[in-house]
């Protein structure tokens, strides 16, 4: 065990908890004690288990403030960002996965094909023990909506949360066990990165894993050590494509919005924009008018919240003043403000080349860089000109709009919105190249933490595979293709297999009847 962890508030630099640093041996514990509990959980019915998640979610709702407020005081957002997004998104997927666990992860029956006496189904079994490693970001939401699922799913769960932000999630450990779940069935390991690399080390059955891209890739490549599988929603440069035609009111606006709201600390911000030469003008007088009102600092009269960490912080001043050493230009904001707390202006950058840091990296600030394009086709190029694939936003026409969503290479496509799709628990979420594999929300989040088991049951009176297949010349090739023209083929190719399989009978039974003397 190592020392104790503090955990100071951004704002006020106040300290707000203590946490335990857990050691390997600490962390083995825990999951010991969730492989224990895991077999029991898995035999409720899906009833019981929906039952106990939508009684999580009363108990959530019903401690909303006090949700907020601690996410409030661990990372400095805003208390109405923490309401709608840790709380109503986390209440959310408590709902669809309660809803929603039977129908995609019961037995469920599927074709047998040409073998008509036979009974097929799939059935969705829990991998065991998950480990959920969260960022803190969103330090109720990005752990829950692993940790749901999972649960529903019937697994077990050992969280590890970031040191950023831990007591959030040993808020939400206390909620599910004030709920009526199992003691042992969710558990936190609170620490720093030893104690996520001991996580993953331990006899785990899954990790799931939010977070930073080295991060990630380190935790996938010693997972595969073991062949362990790994879920990694990881981190985005989402661009947004502005078109003729686009309401620029409400583009601007909502880009605005999608870009700093939570100071810009999301994965899914809109971290690019491009926009078509001929409203580019127009759409940039718009954003520069919606950015310079806004506020920044702590308490209820703000618009934007802290930087959570200091190392966030100088990585966003960093990558601004490289961009303006490069010939980038501010229009509003561009610097770290004075006074208590971590805050950096809402900044917006025009003449900014696609090599630039500012562009291929993720920036995970309150930074909007707004570049001019020749047409769709150079905004597409451009916005695709990236190694991540999270999220991404095209304004325009709808029809339009429509017809570019599958040539922008990411996860996730809003048309005429940004971010919201994050609050829609229907919607699977997750990325694609350096943004990870795997998916939270949605059917494809329950069945990432499931694995699929193939069932046939021999219905009884049917054909008698093995006296066909052994001895192999009993059928021969003849009589084999045959069986393959009639069961596979169409039409003249089909009737043909069919007589070529008569004509083949009598030899069958002259086998059989020779084999029944032997």
């Amino acid at each position: 065990m190592l020392p104790e962890i503090e955990v100071r508030s951004p704002a006020t630099g106040d300290l707000v908890g203590t946490v335990p640093n857990l050691d390997a041996a600490a962390v083995d514990a825990l999951v010991a004690r969730a492989r224990a509990a895991q077999p029991a959980w898995s035999r409720l019915p899906f009833g019981e288990r929906a039952r106990l998640l939508r009684r999580y979610r009363e108990r959530l709702v019903a401690r909303a403030d006090e949700v907020a407020e601690l996410s409030v005081r661990e990372t400095g957002k805003l208390a109405p960002e923490a309401l709608f997004v840790d709380v109503l998104g986390t209440a959310g997927v408590a709902r669809w996965c309660a809803r929603r666990a039977r129908a995609v992860l019961g037995r469920r029956r599927v074709p047998s094909g040409f073998l008509l006496h036979k009974r097929c189904y799939v059935v969705r079994e829990p991998y065991g023990v998950i480990g959920v490693i969260s960022a803190w970001n969103w330090p109720v939401l990005n752990g829950m909506r692993a940790v749901l699922p999972a649960i529903a799913a019937g697994n077990s769960v050992v969280m590890k949360p970031s040191e950023v932000a831990p007591l959030s999630a040993l808020l939400q450990r206390e909620i599910a066990t004030e709920a009526g779940w199992p003691e042992d069935i969710f558990l936190i390991a609170t620490g720093a990165g030893d104690t996520g690399r001991a996580l993953v080390a331990s006899a785990l059955d899954k990790i799931s894993f939010t977070g930073g891209v080295e991060t990630g890739r380190r935790i996938a490549q010693q997972a595969a050590q073991r062949l362990l599988p790994v879920s990694l929603e990881l981190g985005g440069s989402d661009a947004a494509i502005v078109l003729r035609g686009a309401d620029l009111a409400r583009a601007a606006s909502t880009i605005v919005t999608g870009t700093f709201y939570n100071a810009g600390q999301n994965c899914t911000s809109l971290e690019r924009v491009y926009v078509e030469a001929s409203i580019y003008d127009e759409f940039l007088a718009r954003v520069v008018e919606a950015t310079g009102p806004l506020r920044v600092g702590a308490g209820d009269a703000v618009d934007i919240g802290c930087i959570t960490t200091a190392a966030q912080l100088t990585k966003i001043e960093e990558q601004v003043n490289d961009a303006v050493a490069q010939g980038a230009r501010v229009l509003v904001g561009g610097r770290r403000l004075p006074g208590p707390g971590r805050h950096f202006a809402p900044t917006v950058l025009v003449d900014v080349r696609q090599e630039m840091d500012i562009i291929q990296l993720e920036t995970f600030g309150p930074v909007l860089p707004v570049v001019k394009v020749r047409d769709a086709a150079e905004a597409l190029r451009l916005a695709n000109d990236s190694s991540f694939g999270l999220g991404s936003s095209i304004w325009g026409p709808k029809r339009l709009a429509e017809r570019l969503v599958p040539e922008v290479r990411a996860g996730m496509t809003l048309v005429n919105d940004a971010v919201l799709n994050a609050l829609v628990p229907a919607l699977p979420f997750g990325g694609i190249g350096e943004s990870g594999t795997g998916r939270v929300h949605g059917d494809d989040g329950l069945r990432e933490m499931s694995w699929a088991r193939s069932v046939m049951v021999d219905r009884g009176g049917g054909a008698r595979e093995a006296a066909l297949l052994y001895p192999v010349d009993r059928l021969g090739r003849a009589g084999a293709l045959a069986a393959v023209r009639l069961l596979a083929g169409r039409g003249r190719v089909r009737l043909a297999g069919l007589g070529q399989l008569l004509r083949h009978v009598p030899r069958l039974l002259r086998r059989g009847s020779q084999g029944g003397e032997q």
